[in-house]
């Protein structure tokens, strides 16, 4: 591929004297920023081959067809430039850094080159760079990114925050750390060259957010109802919720920290809906299984509604995670035979010996949630049901008895009155 390029720009880059003309002002375009003021401005508009000199520390724009070109480098940079036909209007940045001066072919256009394919959700905008030997350097390549625009022309929507610049490896895109600015340009730095292009970071698989309980309406959602999951590898990216939809379940995912995810799923198990939240103090890889049968390790729970999750991280970090299980009423009478009261259902887990309950939450969406600061086998249980505390037993009144003291005082009193009336009589 690059003999083939190098032999291409050196045919084409044969231009009458003068071709190169003087800086001009030119038409910014449409959808792309203004220039830098104080650049020298460069018009090609009518040649897609051009030989053009960067000198030292000075910035130029060039201007080819429809699209914009800026470059600046600390030391000179000899570059030969050619663009299909046609290219789409774009605004095209880089900024050299080298400890000599260096020579660049560079090729731009909406379609990649024969030997490499298209990245997938890409914005197609294809930059082949090329150097004239191996000293290291350091380049950033910006980008324009003019939202309106480019949803126009691929006929679909993209979301600027999930952009990234991408370059092909030889074998497939690999993304870069990127950053779109407040003056709309999606920067990357890079210290080689190959195939540049920005894509838009979607999985295979993704589909609109279910209308599930309990998922949220900002999760990024991707369908493999065709599979159960085996060995599943997904990687998490910090700050997103992603939800993986499989033949027998769901599951929702989110962590405050990139997480790579092995997951396991029986066939057997049924459960609509699994989340777990994380928020680990580091980057963390674990393995999640989610098993209908009692794993070999844990011992028989009393009450245990026929429901696994071993979750094991490859280091033990400080973190903090949320368990969540949707409680379907009906699905449970179904599983267990019986009625379920959904409010006597706890989270729990094996300690090494024993089944130790957890506080639990069961919230408006019908998921059952728990906190937790580390994994291990965890289980839903059915709380045995509280013994209902007796009414205190109020003393018995004792059986009023006849007041026989007062009858004899008021007897005797009566003999003594009589005794008195009779002696002053007899006197």
């Amino acid at each position: 591929m690059k003999i083939a390029l190098t032999l291409l720009m050196l045919a084409a880059f044969i231009v009458p004297p003068g071709a190169l003309g003087a800086p001009t002002t030119t038409p910014k375009g449409a959808g792309t920023p203004d220039p830098p003021a104080d650049a020298p401005r460069f018009n090609y508009t009518n040649m897609n081959r051009v030989q053009h000199t960067v000198p030292e520390g000075v910035p130029q724009v060039l201007r080819m067809g429809a699209s914009t070109m800026e470059f600046r480098a600390t030391q000179r940079l000899q570059l030969n430039i050619s663009q299909a036909p046609g290219l789409k209007a774009t605004y095209f940045v880089m900024n050299m850094e080298a400890n000599r001066n260096m020579h660049v072919n560079m090729y731009a256009g909406n379609e990649p080159p024969a030997d490499t394919p298209e990245a997938a959700f890409g914005l197609r905008r294809y930059f082949t760079l090329e150097g004239n030997g191996t000293e290291p350097f350091r380049a950033t390549l910006r980008l324009f990114i003019d939202e309106s625009g480019l949803a126009e022309e691929l006929g679909r929507s993209i979301i600027r925050e999930r952009l990234t610049w991408c370059y092909w490896n030889g074998t497939g895109w690999e993304n870069v750390p990127s950053q779109l600015g407040e003056d709309g340009f999606l920067e990357a730095e890079t210290s080689h060259f190959s195939v540049w292009t920005v894509a838009e970071n979607k999985k295979p698989n993704e589909v609109p957010t279910p209308e599930i309980p309990g998922v949220p309406e900002t999760t990024r959602a991707f369908n493999y109802t065709d599979r159960v999951p085996e060995a599943f590898k997904w990687t998490l990216r910090e700050q997103e919720s992603n939800t993986l939809q499989f033949r027998n379940t769901a599951m929702v995912f989110n962590s405050t920290r990139q997480v790579r995810l092995e997951i396991t799923a029986q066939e057997d198990f049924r459960q609509r809906l699994f989340r777990l939240e994380l928020q680990p103090s580091e980057a963390l890889e674990l393995q999640v299984r989610l098993q209908a049968e009692r794993p070999v390790e844990v011992g028989s729970p009393e009450n245990g509604l026929g429901f696994y999750c071993v979750i094991e991280p490859n280091a033990t970090i400080p973190l903090q995670a949320r368990l969540g299980v949707e409680v379907d009423s009906v699905l449970l009478q179904e599983q267990l035979g019986r009625e379920v009261d959904p409010q006597r259902l706890t989270w729990a887990y094996w300690d090494g010996e024993t089944w130790r309950n957890v506080e639990s939450r069961l919230d408006d969406e019908g998921v059952l949630t728990a906190e937790t600061d580390h994994f291990s086998a965890w289980t839903v249980l059915l709380e045995a049901e509280s013994t209902e505390p007796t009414e205190p037993t109020q003393p018995e009144t004792p059986t009023k008895q006849p007041p026989y003291l007062l009858y004899g005082a008021a007897a005797l009193l009566i003999l003594a009155v009589a005794g008195f009336l009779y002696t002053r009589k007899a006197q």
